[in-house]
């Protein structure tokens, strides 16, 4: 089955809730699950830089084919949701190797935060012809990746971020179980 790496940049433009609390981040693909484990605060933003590993059925049906980003407050006494968003993964042209970077936006309730996410398929999509030493073009997968996901490189270096891609109406409720029976 196809793999997907996904890394989660940053978290920013967070309203409705204060940065001085501990954040997470929870990912979602195709009933899998991951979350982040540590996360950077710069000025107002979240940075995560953690990459997950998901497997990837470009044949599923439909309403699976979308990758969900839930930003998580920790508390003492519990979790709770700040912001979902998601991108429906079947409407990305992707090159086999090669990372495209997201800018989402969500909500929950009356609270907002927008994501940086790098996707890179790993072994599945469009196959780039890439120049041979010779000089005749060959179709193939880099060995070095030109255009690495922004994951390796310091908070301060990011480029600018690509143009905000909204998510369908914001989720109603207070508990995660809500969140996560998602559209």
């Amino acid at each position: 089955m196809p793999v997907l790496d996904v890394i989660v940049i940053k978290a920013f433009g967070i309203h409705g809730v204060s940065l001085n609390k501990n954040f997470k981040i929870y990912l979602r693909l195709q009933q899998q699950n991951a979350g982040s484990k540590k996360c950077k605060k710069v000025g107002d933003e979240i940075h995560f830089l953690q990459k997950f590993t998901f497997h990837y059925d470009p044949n599923h049906y439909t309403r699976e084919k979308r990758l969900f980003i839930e930003l998580w407050t920790e508390s003492l006494f519990g979790e709770s949701c700040v912001s979902v968003a998601w991108v429906c993964l079947d409407t990305q042209n992707f090159v086999r190797g090669e990372s495209i970077t997201l800018s989402l936006r969500g909500g929950f309730e009356n609270l907002q935060a927008s994501f940086m996410v790098a996707i890179v398929p790993i072994d599945f999509g469009a196959v780039s012809g890439h120049p041979s030493q010779q000089g005749q073009p060959v179709l193939g997968i880099p060995l070095n990746m030109h255009n690495p996901p922004a994951v390796t490189y310091p908070p301060h270096d990011f480029f600018a971020a690509p143009p905000v891609q909204y998510s369908p109406a914001p989720f109603s409720g207070t508990d995660r179980t809500q969140c996560l029976q998602a559209p």
